[in-house]
């Protein structure tokens, strides 16, 4: 159970006053490690960079060198991934247009089959109508049909007599 302390950079602060000048601070983070596991830390005070610089080691073209090179990973990830969202965006785009296209030729298709129900709708009603007329006319047939056999005196069950 190795018991070890390590002092490190944990924030390099740059301000911009009131009168226009830049002013910087560093801080320093000092880390009780138990078997390479930290169970205390201690963030340490804001110091002036002057006076910081050359404390622990500390080099500040070091510390920024590392902070840029690590900004500038981060934004080539991000800009990866803003690529990749970009395309996921645009072939979502495409399909809702897509989608959409479709949505409207299913509103077509079901006007036509409306229409088609109701022109069915409309010819039925129709044929049912003509069976009517048509009953209705061989009843009148059949009637007119006694009436002259009973003017020419015919009997229906024997027609040439």
């Amino acid at each position: 159970m190795a018991l070890t302390e390590r002092t490190r950079p944990y924030e390099t602060l740059i301000l911009h006053k009131e009168d226009g000048t830049i002013g910087a601070h560093h801080v320093q983070i000092t880390e009780i490690l138990r078997d390479k596991v930290i169970i205390s830390a201690t963030i340490g005070e804001a110091l002036p960079l002057a006076v910081a610089e050359g404390q622990n080691g500390l080099k500040l073209s070091d510390v920024i060198g590392q902070a840029a090179a690590a900004a500038l990973t981060q934004v080539e990830t991000l800009q990866g991934q803003v690529s990749t969202l970009t395309t996921e965006r645009d072939g979502l785009a495409q399909q809702v247009q897509q989608d959409a296209g479709q949505a409207d030729q299913l509103q077509a298709l079901q006007q036509q089959l409306e229409a088609a129900q109701r022109a069915g709708a409309e010819a039925t009603t129709a044929l049912q109508t003509e069976k009517e007329a048509n009953s209705s006319l061989r009843a009148q047939v059949g009637l007119l049909q006694q009436q002259l056999n009973a003017v020419l005196g015919l009997n229906p069950s024997n027609p040439s007599a």
